[in-house]
């Protein structure tokens, strides 16, 4: 049995939360242990939809030119002051919390968002 788990409604309320403190924020894409900053990507004034403590993100739009070169390894989400960080995630090309285009990246290169999902956990 768990020894503490959130109703889905409290994940749903935490993950609107999530989703207010990303709303027209960032999201910055680094290199290995945050060595560099490749690019900072505009988020949506709307970051995204929430259902069942998931926030989905609206990934319409949401691209920018590289400031540098190397391979993406982490992201970190800003609020819109693009100071405040919100939380740290995995990027990749598919099945990470955010799906990117390619890894690989060259500086000026136009780089997009293609699928994000910021998932509330139950618990433990």
């Amino acid at each position: 049995m768990a020894s503490f788990v959130l109703a889905t409604a409290e994940r749903t309320n935490l993950a609107n939360q999530i989703k207010a403190d990303l709303n027209s924020g960032y999201l910055k894409i680094y290199t290995a242990a945050y060595a560099a900053v490749l690019v900072s990507i505009p988020l949506a004034a709307t970051s995204g939809s929430v259902s069942n403590g998931v926030l989905t993100l609206d990934c319409t739009n949401t691209s920018a030119n590289a400031g540098d070169s190397g391979v993406a390894a982490v992201g970190r989400f800003f609020k819109s002051d693009g100071t405040t960080a919100v939380a740290d995630c995995d990027v990749s090309t598919s099945g990470a919390t955010v799906n990117l285009q390619n890894t690989s990246i060259n500086s000026g290169q136009n780089v997009s968002i293609t699928s994000g999902t910021i998932t509330v956990p139950a618990g433990t």
